[in-house]
């Protein structure tokens, strides 16, 4: 809840999320509950510093299927990038500079694959429809 609050913050930062289509489709606490996070992810795709897209199913991704993952930027130069995973029981932070650029191209890939914006937030609006 407080990430979610640094979005709505006047010091939000730029965020690039990239979502596999399964995982809207996949059901998880009922319709309701899924209305409410699709409807969230519909809204904050509408703020200037949040860019969102869907991966389309279908879509062949050597090495997607790695799992989750996040690069996190920085405003400081002094600051390196650091990607972050999440594991069921820990987290784990990689700041080599070779792991950082493996991730980082990673998500360019699949940037490139996914939805443009707007094809992303219609396809949300789509699914929630759906339910």
């Amino acid at each position: 809840m407080r990430r979610q609050q640094l979005l709505a913050s006047g010091r939000a930062p730029a965020l690039h999320a990239v979502i596999d289509e399964a995982a809207l489709r996949r059901p998880c606490g009922g319709p309701e509950v899924m209305r409410g996070q699709l409807a969230h992810l519909i809204a904050a795709a509408g703020r200037p510093e949040v860019v969102l897209q869907v991966v389309p199913l279908g879509t062949d991704l050597p090495g997607a299927e790695a799992g989750a993952f996040s690069v996190l930027g920085f405003a400081e130069p002094e600051l390196p990038d650091v990607v972050y995973l999440e594991q069921f029981t820990s987290a784990l932070y990689l700041d080599r500079p070779a792991e950082v650029a493996e991730y980082t191209a990673a998500l360019q890939r699949l940037s490139e694959a996914s939805l443009t914006p707007e094809d992303s937030l219609a396809l949300l609006r789509s699914v929630l429809g759906d339910i």
